[in-house]
């Protein structure tokens, strides 16, 4: 049985939590994003990711790697709704590389 540690993500965590995003992205839409629009997109994620009213939490096996992670995120810039509005999601490792 795969045994799995629930923690706080640290900036060292951004790459792993954007593949799974990204992946799970390209399988919600059936075919494989531009590497151009990737690096847009990573962009625009780790704005999302550093935020200070976002939270991710990361899932990982006792070997420390990340194999899921749920994220709660303001749904809105709009000062007076971002913190009254929020959005989670929750993104799991496939495993395709």
């Amino acid at each position: 049985m795969l045994q799995v540690h629930l923690r706080e993500s640290r900036k060292s965590d951004f790459n792993k939590i954007f593949d799974i995003w990204f992946r799970n992205q390209e399988q919600s839409i059936g075919y494989s994003i531009a590497e151009t629009d990737k690096t847009n997109l990573e962009k625009e994620f780790y704005k999302s990711f550093k935020h200070p009213r976002s939270f991710i939490t990361v899932a990982e096996t006792r070997l420390e790697e990340i194999i899921g992670w749920q994220g709660l995120f303001p749904l809105f810039i709009n000062p007076i709704l971002s913190n009254r509005i929020a959005q989670i999601c929750t993104y799991i490792d496939t495993g395709n590389p």
